[in-house]
């Protein structure tokens, strides 16, 4: 694990130099469950607020006794996506006097008011609505992010138990946690990628309970997987489909590996669930008076009664569009945005089934993740109940299995040919810098533009705009930009280095000095001509691979020609990203950078070929797929940057309103968010 040390010093610097928050915005996914943690620790309730009439005037009373307006017709209050449970039961929201509730499942809050609880009795948190902000903070970092963290070695346990390689167990390692959308979820107090975290990890220790001998150990670990399972529907309701997909995959798949104390085992597990369904149970009957209403039964506004009322949590029966939309949806689909988790699904086609891949815990992983295809194309009102997110939030709790089954498909693939090393090594690439940027440019963009990347990130961040992040600490303004681009550039580097299969496999101290050399580089052209952020990218991770290969002291023994060929090439590929869109050669580079992947992917099966004929003479062209997969994860990221389905004047109204929420919450003027 030693050699692991510097990916994780990687993705703290990550985790820790931005903070994704606007407090102008009033998010309600977070923001509930914020109150309801303050709510816990102050009064020891759960209801964050109250109806209440007074005279012929409607108020809504928040946790800190403050008193606002109640609109009783649409039932709006100080904050949405809350529920009303009134006074007396004869009566219904919107209309009555009453408790106010998080519509969401109370896990969250209750996992991160410890750390709130100390915070708060050492000062650190101001009372009332202006220690919002880093009551936020506190409840993120000392609740949520130690279940991602826990969630992560869960991955890293299963892919080592799958025998993948270790240099490709980094590449997942870095895909998974800056590429997937648990990225920007696990910076938020909400329940949707810690779902899935605690998902994967009763998955791991079911696993180890299988290594284990004694009868009374493994059924102790099950015991525990159980109640961390069942925690999982207290982060997030809709987890319940994962965990129902494990009871089976315990009955049917764990208990016979168990022989005799097989239904031990089982009976420790749904115990330990039990557990955690019980604890579910107490609190909902105090909140809403039954064990198993949720808050969706006593929705106060009118607008998540539209969205949300119809069927259970939403499921109205079967949509193509609802599918479609949370895998290839340009906006929020899993596709554009998170392309090596939906190339693992293809890759699952090309293997077979999970049943034909060797992997622990795969089959319930499996599952889990066509458990929750099936479950997002049951939404009708799919596109206003995701909300503004960054990629598909309905799918976030399947983020973790969905991270390892590409992992160990990626792994099974790329043994076969070079040519799968190569596609998943690009794909991974380019979902890092599109998650990564997404992230770090506005925590969350409005749904009335039509790609994400291309129309609201890159303007944002081109007009050096972005998120809260530890440089304004510092006193830099637009520059506190940089820190994250480097090492954005660095987990995208590594990833795709450690991800491609080539005979004369990098030296890791190679890697480390090539990624450095090329995002110095890049930080000192972003600096220095203030050129745009795509541009910045485009021009590093070549720079880097080149570098690599350049200074690789097993070069001497192959061709000395490829790295010169490769920086050649590397060049060829992003020349067209550099000419401006609007001069007189713009239309010409735009068709070559469109054209660029059906180019690569010839190259790539030329490599694939090569590969498999293993001939001497043709053998040293492998050393070519490290630049084939940049050239192609390049190419990914050029085709979804240039890709503008919305009209001009709605995407600029969009650009316009995010960046005056943005200066909204910066007294600096420095047009950046500020942090807590």
């Amino acid at each position: 694990m030693r050699r692991f040390f510097w990916e994780y010093l990687l993705l703290a610097g990550m985790w820790l130099w931005v903070f994704p928050y606007s407090q102008s915005l009033n998010n309600p996914n977070e923001r509930t469950r914020m109150l309801q943690a303050r709510a816990l620790i102050e009064s020891g309730d759960f209801n964050i607020g109250r109806i209440e009439r007074r005279g012929q005037r409607w108020v809504a009373i928040d946790v800190y006794g403050n008193a606002h307006r109640y609109d009783a017709i649409r039932g709006n209050a100080f904050v949405n996506d809350v529920a009303l449970v009134c006074d007396n039961a004869a009566l219904s929201p919107p209309t009555c006097t009453g408790n106010i509730y998080p519509a969401k499942p109370p896990g969250a809050a209750l996992l991160a008011s410890p750390a709130l609880w100390l915070a708060s009795m050492a000062g650190w948190v101001p009372g009332g609505p202006e220690g919002e902000s880093r009551a936020t903070w506190v409840l993120r970092y000392g609740g949520v992010l130690p279940l991602i963290l826990v969630g992560l070695f869960a991955l890293l346990y299963l892919l080592r138990e799958a025998a993948v390689a270790p240099d490709r167990r980094r590449a997942i390692l870095l895909a998974s946690a800056i590429g997937t959308g648990v990225f920007p979820y696990g910076f938020m107090l909400v329940g949707h990628a810690t779902a899935g975290a605690a998902l994967l990890t009763s998955i791991a220790a079911v696993v180890r309970a299988t290594r284990v001998t004694g009868t009374w150990g493994a059924a102790l670990i099950c015991g525990v997987a159980g109640h961390i399972a069942g925690w999982a529907v207290l982060l997030e309701y809709h987890a319940a489909i994962g965990v129902l997909v494990l009871c089976a995959w315990m009955v049917f798949r764990i208990r016979p590996a168990f022989l005799r104390r097989g239904w031990l085992i089982v009976t420790a597990f749904l115990a330990g669930g039990g557990a955690a369904a019980a604890l579910f149970g107490l609190i909902h009957q105090h909140m809403f008076g039954h064990v198993w209403k949720t808050g969706h039964a006593y929705l106060m506004s009118a607008h998540n009664r539209a969205s949300q009322s119809a069927g259970f949590l939403g499921m109205d029966g079967i949509h193509l569009d609802a599918f479609l939309g949370h895998v290839v949806n340009p906006y929020m689909g899993l596709a554009p945005l998170m392309s090596w988790l939906a190339l693992g699904l293809v890759g699952l086609f090309i293997l077979r089934g999970v049943n034909r891949v060797s992997a622990s815990g795969l089959v319930a992983v499996g599952m889990i993740v066509a458990a929750y295809l099936v479950f997002v194309s049951t939404l009708g009102q799919w596109r206003t109940m995701n909300g503004w997110s960054i990629g598909p939030r309905y799918l976030a709790p399947a983020m973790f299995p969905m991270a390892y089954m590409a992992g160990v498909i990626w792994d099974r693939l790329a043994r076969k040919a070079t040519l799968f090393g190569v596609l998943f090594s690009a794909t991974a690439f380019a979902s890092i810098v599109m998650v990564g940027l997404s992230t770090a440019a506005y925590p969350s963009p409005p749904n009335s533009i039509g790609n994400t990347f291309s129309e609201l990130v890159l303007p944002m961040l081109d007009s050096h705009y972005g998120v809260r992040n530890a440089g304004v600490w510092l006193g830099l303004g637009a520059e506190s930009l940089i820190p994250f681009i480097i090492l954005l550039s660095a987990g995208s580097t590594i990833a795709l280095l450690q991800g491609c299969t080539v005979d004369c496999q990098l030296p890791y101290s190679i890697s480390w000095t090539a990624l450095t050399c090329g995002t110095s580089v890049a930080a000192l052209v972003l600096a220095a001509l203030q050129i745009s952020v795509t541009l910045t990218l485009v021009l590093s991770i070549p720079l880097s691979i080149a570098i690599a290969l350049l200074i690789d002291p097993t070069v001497q023994h192959g061709d000395e020609r490829m790295p010169w060929l490769a920086l050649i090439l590397s060049a060829a590929l992003i020349t067209p990203a550099l000419v401006p869109e609007e001069g007189v050669l713009g239309d010409w580079s735009r068709r070559v950078a469109f054209g660029a992947p059906t180019f690569i992917v010839l190259i790539l099966c030329g490599i694939s070929l090569v590969g498999r004929l293993r001939t001497p003479s043709f053998t040293g062209l492998e050393r070519l797929a490290p630049l084939a997969a940049i050239a192609l994860g390049t190419a990914l990221l050029l085709a979804v940057a240039h890709y503008r389905p919305t009209d001009t004047s709605v995407r600029e109204r969009a650009i316009s309103f995010c960046q005056d929420t943005v200066e909204g919450a910066s007294p600096t003027g420095s047009g950046l968010f500020i942090g807590p």
